[in-house]
């Protein structure tokens, strides 16, 4: 989880599918 904080730090929480881990 946060694998793409730095690409998408709001849209981490908001979609998890952006997540890496």
């Amino acid at each position: 989880m946060g694998g793409k904080k730095s690409t998408a730090g709001i849209q981490n929480v908001n979609v998890p599918s952006f997540s890496e881990d």
